[in-house]
């Protein structure tokens, strides 16, 4: 015999009291056009700000080059030898090649001797080269390497002038860049 219980069980005051339903769960979504504007307006400056970091950092791609292959030219106990000046060889092309990637090229392959220095000099906010550093360079461009002889000093001041050139100078927009920036060809 299943025992019945009477239609009213339990408390006689809850007779006819429905539970609660709960409301619908908020949504996270802007509700208004205001927030769309402004989630729009954020994505477009965070797009801008990305676009513009990464416009500098390949802007700045041979700086980077330019600096590694002088740190591989940087001369260390194990490295340095008599014929030390052989490997330095390479240091006046990287500059001149810097200077090519950053500067108009007629106003970098008119330019030798004192005048490259003074090139060098100017497109820098403190001058880096002076006449004993850049007579080293000098002896590395012209002079046979059979009539060099370069310190271990001379060479460190010469790697060191030319890594501060490369991250220091300012270099001026080509032709080409202002074309593209709304300029007028003359």
């Amino acid at each position: 015999m299943a025992l019945e219980f009477p239609k009213i069980f339990g408390n006689y005051a809850l007779k006819g009291l429905e539970e609660i339903s709960s409301p619908a769960a908020i949504s996270a979504m802007p509700q208004g056009p205001g927030w769309w504007f402004l989630v729009g307006a954020l994505l477009l400056v965070g797009g801008a700000v990305v676009y513009h970091i990464r416009k500098k950092w390949n802007r700045n791609a041979y700086r980077r080059h330019a600096v590694a292959a002088l740190e591989a030219l940087e001369v260390t106990d194990e490295r340095f030898t008599q014929n030390w000046h052989i490997h330095l060889q390479a240091l006046p092309e990287i500059l001149r090649a810097t200077a090519l990637h950053a500067f108009p090229r007629r106003n970098v392959v008119a330019v030798s001797g004192e005048r490259w220095r003074v090139f060098l000099n100017a497109t820098t906010q403190t001058p880096l080269w002076s006449e004993q550093t850049f007579q080293v360079l000098y002896d590395l461009t012209y002079r046979p390497p059979s009539a060099r002889a370069i310190s271990e000093q001379e060479a460190q001041a010469v790697i060191h002038a030319a890594k501060a050139w490369v991250a220091e100078h300012k270099p001026q927009p080509t032709q080409s860049s202002v074309d593209k920036s709304g300029g007028t060809h003359v």
